[in-house]
């Protein structure tokens, strides 16, 4: 009779023990798997840029903004040329020559579109794709009165 007991204890704590050495194995392993893409691209920032808006012959106001990308690790350590600098550009450039933009009604849909087109014009300008994902950390719109004052 002790010896069915001690077997029957000894078969629960075998099946306990292993259910949480396996639990605790695959949740190490998922976490590991989900900080995959985050170990291998390594986040840039972009200067803080002031675009001046020219409508009519005149400045309008002013676009600010901050942006961030992503840039495949070995990549980007591998580059002789920073990639942050045509990152910059290329918004600087895509704002200030594009008159349709109307900064004073603004859509959500413009502020992808730029961040895509950021992408893409870098990327086709290094020949691959060199960054993944542009973000817009900081955008604002400021009148000539408010950067006066």
């Amino acid at each position: 009779m002790n010896k069915t007991v001690f077997a029957a204890l000894w078969i629960v704590l075998v099946v306990i023990g292993s259910g949480f050495a396996g639990t605790i194995w695959f949740l190490r392993f998922a976490a590991k798997q989900e900080n995959a893409y985050l170990d291998v691209m390594e986040y840039e920032k972009t200067p803080l840029l002031y675009v001046p808006v020219i409508r009519e012959g005149r400045v309008t106001g002013y676009v600010y903004m901050q942006l961030v990308f992503t840039v495949d690790a070995a990549v980007l350590h591998a580059m002789r040329v920073e990639p942050g600098a045509y990152v910059a550009n290329s918004a600087f450039r895509s704002i200030y020559d594009d008159e349709t933009l109307d900064f004073a009604n603004i859509k959500k849909t413009d502020l992808g579109t730029l961040a895509n087109h950021v992408r893409d014009e870098v990327n086709a300008r290094f020949g691959s794709k060199i960054v993944h994902d542009v973000l817009i950390e900081q955008f604002g719109y400021r009148s000539p009165d408010e950067v006066a004052s």
